[in-house]
Order: C-alpha cells, then structure tokens, then sequence
C-alpha cells in the first residue's frame, strides 16, 4: 500500500441556507483546527488573534448520518456553540461527546436590525451508550 492510501479523508460541509435546514447524525469526531486565514479565496495561513498573537482555533464537529458515505463537519463557531451549550445545560450534561446523537437546526435569524444577521440555532443531543 502506498503512503498515499487514506491520506485524504473525503467530508462534507454542513451548510444551513434556509431556516429548518438540519443535520442530524451520530457524533464521530470533535476537534480543534485553526481557523483558516483567507483572502481573494486563497488560504494564506492561520488567522491571529490581533490581542494574543496566537492562531485562532474553533471546533469542527463531524457527525455522521447512516447512509451517508462521508461525515459533515459542523463548524462549532459563536451561535452553534450557543445552541450546543444551552441544550448540555438542558440535558445537565457536562459536554458532547464522540457517540453522541446529535441534531442541529437553523431556526431564525437573530434580530439586531444589521443587514447580516446571525443565525440562530437549536441544538438536541441524546447521549450515546
């Protein structure tokens, strides 16, 4: 076998375009990566943080649906990890763990009058065995 041989894991993008958009699946990986630094859509590096110095990170989540031949990675930035918090406070849980059920939805968008508004989130997590 080659060095080449699953050098590359294939996964998909969770993208929530309109509200009630979902995704749902058994939680299969949870890691911090860095946060990519993009400009005239090229990667150019890290992003930093301008007040640490240091490379900003957030966790991706992948969960994998049965069927599915690839995980979708969620990126668990500031309304996700709100949902995600607020339903492990609901469920008096200390986090999200790899086994775990977990079902994501876009609900609305957040009303602060801007012309981009954030999207808001409901998070349900039942916890794996």
């Amino acid at each position: 076998m080659s060095k080449f041989h699953g050098a590359a894991k294939r996964v998909n993008y969770a993208r929530f375009n309109a509200i009630g958009d979902t995704l749902t699946g058994i939680v299969v990986a949870i890691e911090e990566t860095t946060v990519p630094d993009i400009i005239d859509g090229r990667v150019v590096g890290p992003k930093i943080d301008v007040k640490t110095g240091h490379p900003q990170t957030q966790i991706d989540i992948a969960v994998q649906n049965e069927g599915d031949a690839y995980p979708t990675v969620v990126h668990a930035r500031t309304m996700v990890s709100a949902a995600l918090a607020a339903e492990l406070d609901r469920i008096k849980a200390s986090d999200l763990h790899v086994g775990d059920h977990l079902t994501l939805t876009y609900v609305s968008d957040e009303e602060d009058g801007s012309d981009y508004p954030a999207k808001v989130y409901k998070a349900d997590i039942k916890p794996g065995k």
